[in-house]
């Protein structure tokens, strides 16, 4: 299965969900949720009346445990990501963050 972006908003949210899922690798409770699941699903399993929609940004599933510690948060910050990174903007700085690194679109 191959999903291309087809803008650079789509490559950032692609980069994000990469380095979200790389942060959640060791923790086997987490668990990527939202738009991007459903893109996959409905890629693997297209039904002749659906209207694809790809998310631009990237969400996660994470137990209170982790919510709670600077585990996440740490993570985020080795990959290069600003330090004011917390649940309610993640996903924001995420897409922000990769959508600086991309090169224009033509």
């Amino acid at each position: 299965m191959h999903l291309v972006a087809k803008m650079k908003t789509g490559d950032a949210a692609y980069i994000a969900l990469e380095d979200l899922s790389t942060v959640l690798a060791g923790h086997s409770e987490a668990r990527i949720i939202g738009g991007h699941m459903v893109s996959l699903t409905t890629t693997a399993f297209p039904t002749p009346r659906l209207t694809p929609r790809r998310t631009g940004d990237v969400d996660a599933g994470i137990p209170v445990e982790l919510a709670s510690s600077n585990a996440l948060h740490d993570a985020l910050l080795g990959l290069g990501y600003g330090a004011h990174s917390d649940v309610g903007v993640l996903a924001h700085e995420l897409i922000r963050r990769t959508l600086m690194e991309l090169p224009d679109e033509p």
